[in-house]
């Protein structure tokens, strides 16, 4: 009987561990949780950010995430800040003449009305130069998006090493509103 009442015992406290919880939004908009893919303020959710581990001792790295705009006007992106580097550039994968996939420099990525902008490996995605040496998985950076109108987007994105995958991680900050 005493190894059935800590069977079950174990059971209920692995099972109360294990469930997601989150916390409603505070006054400032910050949202924590432990899905990353529930942050969303003023009608832009952000979902799924990860930041690919520097690979081979590099300075460099690239940021990835899903942007939904619920709201019924375009925004649009013109740069961004994080705090793992000194550099911060918007960046997409093109074709070139010759038929090789190259990496280029844009001014800006639109979210459209009603839309979605998908940042992601090999295609659109937030290039990071001259990073802080040592990072690893599971850190996490604090990312910034600087909108046309004068907004930012504040999110934060933890460190991955596939970052094709979902990324996933325990309490998470979400978007800190200074008007989206």
């Amino acid at each position: 009987m005493k190894k059935i009442i800590l069977a079950l015992s174990a059971v209920a406290f692995i099972s109360a561990c294990s469930q997601k919880t989150s916390t409603p939004a505070a006054q400032s908009n910050d949202i924590a949780t432990n899905e990353v893919a529930a942050i969303e303020t003023d009608g832009i959710k952000i979902e799924n950010p990860r930041v690919r581990v520097p690979m081979g001792g590099t300075d460099k790295t690239a940021a990835y995430v899903t942007i939904h705009n619920s709201t019924d006007k375009a925004v649009v992106i013109v740069g961004g800040e994080n705090d793992l580097s000194k550099r911060t550039e918007l960046h997409t994968h093109e074709k070139s003449a010759d038929g090789m996939m190259q990496m280029r420099k844009v001014d800006s990525f639109e979210v459209p009305a009603g839309g979605d902008l998908v940042l992601e490996p090999m295609g659109k995605h937030i290039m990071m130069f001259e990073i802080k040496p040592g990072l690893k998985e599971g850190d996490v950076a604090k990312i910034t998006l600087n909108t046309a109108d004068g907004k930012k987007i504040k999110f934060e994105a933890p460190l991955v090493v596939d970052p094709g995958q979902p990324a996933a991680m325990g309490e998470m900050k979400g978007m800190k509103n200074s008007g989206h």
